[in-house]
């Protein structure tokens, strides 16, 4: 797989497997030095490669690239220790001879498939937000003019709009972002192969799949996921990147 961003790595981690590492693992960024930086370290930790790393093109939007890097991502749990590196996850637990655990938010994953799934559900959130209009105060949004308002009122601050991630001082430009951004989630769409054949319907590819004896392969845009928790994981990510970048390209400039 090419590299993606918020995390994919586009290598093998030892005693990974590639098809869920390319899609969990924390990044060029949270693998720098090849060291893993611990959660817990304070300055010198990972707070900052921990989050997700938004890849792409050196030349690519910084406003996409702030947005990408803001996301959900994640953490590698060897024993009492939580890196960023997926890398240097895979080294500990060799050396400690102990499992790893995946931590997706405030919840723990035993294995990549049960992680990936996870981050998919967060990722999902992230875009019923950022296909909506939100007010944002301080750093703060939310979707709700009033509480927005009254936030306005406390902080003594303006209210933004937000959209796709991306603020906007205008509300005319912000509503004008959001048909934007519902057009470009549309566009991302899932297939599936089985055999060299491809099927946009799931339950075809099912019964394909059933007759030839051949597994489903998920597509999603040029990726291809050999099971259903990475191809989820993959397609939320798709629409986000979609998503953000319509947004971007809403903002004045």
């Amino acid at each position: 797989m090419k590299k993606f961003f918020f995390g994919l790595a586009g290598f093998a981690v030892l005693g990974l497997s590639v098809s869920h590492v390319s899609v969990l693992c924390a990044g060029d960024e949270g693998c720098a030095g090849k060291k893993a930086e611990v959660a817990s370290s304070g300055p010198g930790g990972c707070g900052k490669p921990c989050h997700a790393s938004a890849g792409g093109a050196a030349t690519e939007n910084a406003t996409v690239k702030a947005v990408l890097a803001s996301l959900p991502s994640v953490k590698y749990r060897v024993g009492d220790q939580t890196v960023c590196c997926a890398n240097g996850a895979s080294a500990m637990a060799k050396t400690e001879n102990k499992p790893i655990q995946y931590v997706v938010g405030d919840e723990v994953a035993a294995t990549e498939a049960e992680a990936a799934l996870k981050l998919a559900a967060l990722f999902e959130k992230e875009i019923e937000n950022m296909t909506a209009l939100q007010f944002s105060v301080g750093g703060e949004s939310t979707r709700c003019p009033v509480t927005a308002k009254s936030m306005a009122e406390k902080a003594k601050a303006t209210i933004a709009y937000k959209v796709g991630g991306v603020e906007f001082a205008d509300k005319e430009k912000a509503e004008t972002a959001v048909k934007l951004v519902a057009d470009a989630a549309a566009t991302v769409k899932m297939s599936y192969k089985v055999d060299g054949k491809s099927f946009c319907c799931d339950k075809m590819a099912g019964t394909a799949a059933k007759d030839s004896g051949k597994p489903i392969v998920f597509v999603v845009g040029e990726e291809e996921a050999p099971d259903e928790a990475t191809a989820k994981l993959l397609y939320a990510q798709a629409k986000i990147r979609a998503i953000v970048e319509a947004a971007a390209s809403a903002k004045p400039s």
